[in-house]
């Protein structure tokens, strides 16, 4: 019977069935992986420390929980998912910050490469505390 229902597209296949839920899920890691990356930028263009003293108390993880107050993806995903795969360890923080810097740095590559001049610009900032010099490199292009 249920062969019948397939074959008079009364009802989807096994197959179809499947891909659709692979689909959902492919969907919801994407929703996920975009509120955390989300979370790190934010934190970074505030310039706000994503570790605490613990994990308990990192800046990254307040923010979280504060998200999943109104993301329901993320809050199902932190509640009910894999504690191995959360995609919220230090690791996976740090490998997202460095393709957010390796997207920022391609993007002044490409806009230097478009521009008809470019030049590298240089400053310098003095820090009393420390007593050492911190440099900023940067390019200006047109």
């Amino acid at each position: 019977m249920n062969f019948l229902q397939v074959c008079n597209q009364q009802k989807s296949s096994v197959r179809l069935q499947l891909s659709l839920a692979y689909n959902d899920k492919v969907s919801k890691n994407k929703a996920v992986l975009t509120s955390i990356l989300k979370t790190i930028i934010l934190c970074g263009q505030q310039n706000i420390a994503l570790h605490g003293h613990t994990d308990n108390d990192s800046n990254f993880e307040a923010l979280l929980k504060f998200l999943c107050d109104t993301d329901a993806v993320l809050r199902d995903h932190m509640v009910n998912g894999n504690k191995n795969a959360q995609y919220i360890s230090h690791s996976v923080q740090n490998e997202l910050i460095n393709l957010c810097g390796q997207q920022i740095v391609d993007g002044i590559v490409r806009e230097c490469q478009h521009s008809q001049y470019f030049t590298p610009l240089a400053d310098e900032n003095a820090d009393t505390e420390q007593h050492g010099t911190n440099f900023c490199v940067s390019a200006l292009c047109s």
